[in-house]
Formats: structure tokens, C-alpha cells, sequence
């Protein structure tokens, strides 16, 4: 199955029902075998972490929440205000599953769950079954088949967004083929005679022949080119011995007066000016704290980029193109909206400092992401 569809589920319990949470993690293996699920829950939260923040972040990035509702579970005020409140305003406005899945008798139907439909079937509690793998198999094939009707859904709504794009697409093409062929009507009206055409290609020529020659292969520099970025931002941006993650503004230049750092940090940037694809020798490139939501394939130019700052964006996904900068040693993309990461990452031979933490990833999956650099590279390989 493609990791594109495969959903990552938060289980919620109370610690007195540790048990229960175990023999569903047995029963629902052969799934997390398969890579249809990854499973998260607090007991894989490493020591040292805030586990505050660790619960908040998976409960906000996870496809479905299984809540094993006992009475334990309802007296734990942890849940019942934190979690469960995510949850079910994620439900509300979001493409969440929740599941509640009964343990016991207790008052679930007098909470907001009772507005959700319950496993297992009829909402029997499991505890009720005689032998209790009955009633887990039961569940797991249920939890299955909501996962396939996901999964078809938002295929469904991806075909829908493709046409509706390819719409779009067709009908701007059109446009232009339609304002093309209205500006050769017009030219064609105004055609010079062949005496004027043939006394401006004179005039040409002699120009030519007695102005100096000019270099026209020449380029602007790289403080003429920084002078353009300050126009297109309304930003004066100031030389510095050197270049921070934090720098809003500033710029480094090597002897040669060639721009080797830049620090476009915290400036509410939609999108990286165009003319900082220009600067071939530079070497760090900080835009954290903006507003980027993409990356440009021209990305593909900064040959001698070796630090990439990104984080604190909007970042929903990056180029394939990335895998160009051969160069690249640091690229932090902390606390951005990538869902996926581009498996040519994989081939950045140089790169020692890779930072995905904040992100929903679900291509490479969060346990994998929490075993590092090197597990996140060998995914991405494929191996």
C-alpha cells in the first residue's frame, strides 16, 4: 500500500487500562506489519521530552483517534479537557476519525461521545465478551474498513482537485492563446514599410560598427542584485561580518565583493524573491519565521549552498530539484506543514543536520523520525 494513504492513529486511555491498550496493539499488528497504520500513544514518548507537548502535537497531526472509554477513562481530567477537546473539534472541522471504543459499562453516553458510533458492534462493552479476541478482531476489521473508506474518500477529493486544477489550467491557456492572437492582429495592421525596415537595420549596423564594444554577456552584480531585493522588499538590508539563523535583513560578502550569507529571517516573506536564485556563490541562506508555504525548483542554482534555515514557515512540501545542492550540510525545516519528504534528500551525500521536528509527517513516518538522521535517510533510500 503507498505511504501516501497510510494514516497514523493516537490511541487515548487511562493507564489503568494499560492492558487493554496492549491487546489491541496485538491485535491490530499484522495492519502496523503492512505500514497501513502508525500507531502513537504515551508511552513512546522519550525520556527528557515534554510530554505535554508531545501528546498535543500527535493529537493534532493524527488521521485517527481510538479512545478506550472506561470509567477510568472519563475520570481522568487530562482527557477528558485536553485530549478529548482537540479531538473532537478536529472531528467537527477536520478529516478526523474518532473511534470510541467501549471497555466497560459507564456513563460515555452522557459526554460527547455519545454522538459517535461506538465498536465494538451495538457498542457492547469488551469486557462483556466471553473471550475478549472475539471482540478485538471484530474491531480491528471495523477500524480497517473505516481506514479503506478514508483512503477512497480522499482519493476521490485528490481526482476532483486534479480536474478542477486541469479546468483552471485549460482555461488560462486559452486566455493567452486568445490575447496571442488578438497582439499579432494588432501588429499585423501596423506593419512599417520595407524602406523604413531596411533604413533601421542601417542605422543598426553603423551603431555597431562605431559605438565601443560592450561585454553583453555581462550580469548585474551582487549588490546591484541586493539593491533590487531591498526595492522589492522596502527593507534595507545591512552587510555583517556574519550571517545568523535569527538575522532579519543583513548580508555577508567574501573579498571579491560576492555574497556568500544572507539572512531574510522574520520579514513575513509569502515567497523567496526571485533574485536570490542569482547569487551562485552563496554558501547560507536563512529565511526562518515567514510566511513560505513553497519552495522554487530554482533552489536548483544555489550550487554552493551549505546551510538551508527554513523553520517556523508554512512549508506544505519541497522540490525534488533540492537534491541539486550537492553542497548542503544543515537544512532545518522544524515546525513547518511537510507531510512528505522528497526520497532525492536521500541523495545530499554532504548532509549532517536534518531537523523535522513540528512537522505531520507521514512519508518518513514519525518512528522514524524519532530515530534520527540516519533512519530518516535509509527510509528515504528505500532499504
Amino acid at each position: 500500500m503507498s505511504n501516501s494513504h497510510k494514516r497514523s492513529i493516537f490511541i487515548s486511555y487511562s493507564h489503568k487500562d494499560e492492558k487493554y491498550k496492549d491487546e489491541l496493539l496485538k491485535m491490530i499488528k499484522p495492519l502496523i506489519y503492512k505500514r497501513v497504520f502508525d500507531i502513537w500513544h504515551d508511552r513512546m514518548i522519550d525520556a527528557g521530552d515534554n510530554w505535554n507537548e508531545e501528546i498535543e502535537r500527535e493529537l493534532r497531526v493524527c488521521h485517527v483517534a481510538i479512545l478506550l472509554v472506561s470509567k477510568d477513562f472519563l475520570d481522568s481530567r487530562y482527557i477528558f479537557e485536553q485530549e478529548l477537546t482537540i479531538l473532537l473539534q478536529r472531528r467537527q472541522y477536520e478529516d478526523v476519525l474518532v473511534v470510541p471504543i467501549i471497555l466497560e459499562d459507564c456513563l460515555w453516553k452522557k459526554t460527547q461521545l455519545a454522538q459517535i458510533q461506538a465498536l465494538p458492534r451495538d457498542a457492547r462493552p469488551v469486557k462483556s465478551f466471553k473471550r475478549r479476541d472475539v471482540a478485538w478482531t471484530q474491531i480491528a476489521e471495523h477500524i480497517y474498513e473505516l481506514h479503506q473508506k478514508s483512503v477512497k474518500r480522499k482519493q476521490e477529493q485528490d481526482e476532483l482537485a486534479f480536474q478542477r486544477r486541469n479546468r483552471e489550467v485549460m482555461r488560462e491557456q486559452a486566455e493567452r492563446e486568445t490575447q496571442q492572437r488578438a497582439t499579432l492582429n494588432s501588429q499585423s495592421h501596423e506593419k512599417p514599410s520595407q524602406f523604413y525596415i531596411f533604413f533601421g537595420v542601417f542605422i543598426l549596423v553603423a551603431l555597431f560598427m562605431i559605438l565601443p564594444k560592450q561585454d553583453v554577456t555581462s550580469y548585474p552584480t551582487d549588490l546591484e542584485t541586493l539593491q533590487r531585493i531591498e526595492k522589492s522588499l522596502g527593507w534595507e538590508l545591512v552587510q555583517l561580518q556574519d550571517i545568523q539563523w535569527n538575522t532579519t535583513g543583513g548580508y555577508q560578502l567574501n573579498s571579491n565583493n560576492e555574497l556568500v550569507g544572507l539572512g531574510l529571517s522574520n520579514l513575513a516573506l509569502a515567497e523567496v524573491p526571485q533574485e536570490v536564485y542569482r547569487f551562485k556563490n552563496l554558501n547560507k541562506l536563512y529565511l526562518g519565521d515567514n510566511q513560505l508555504v513553497s519552495l522554487s525548483e530554482d533552489i536548483k542554482y544555489l550550487k554552493q549552498l551549505r546551510v538551508l534555515y527554513l523553520r517556523n514557515n508554512k512549508l506544505a512540501f519541497l522540490p525534488s530539484d533540492i537534491s541539486q545542492l550537492s553542497q548542503l550540510q544543515t537544512l532545518d525545516l522544524g515546525n513547518n506543514q511537510l507531510a512528505f519528504l522528497p526520497k532525492e534528500i536521500a541523495s545530499l551525500n554532504q548532509l549532517h543536520e536534518l531537523y523535522l521536528d513540528k512537522n505531520p509527517l507521514q512519508s518518513p513516518p514519525s518512528y522514524v523520525v524519532q530515530q534520527g538522521m540516519p533512519a530518516v535517510m535509509q527510509f528515504l533510500r528505500g532499504k
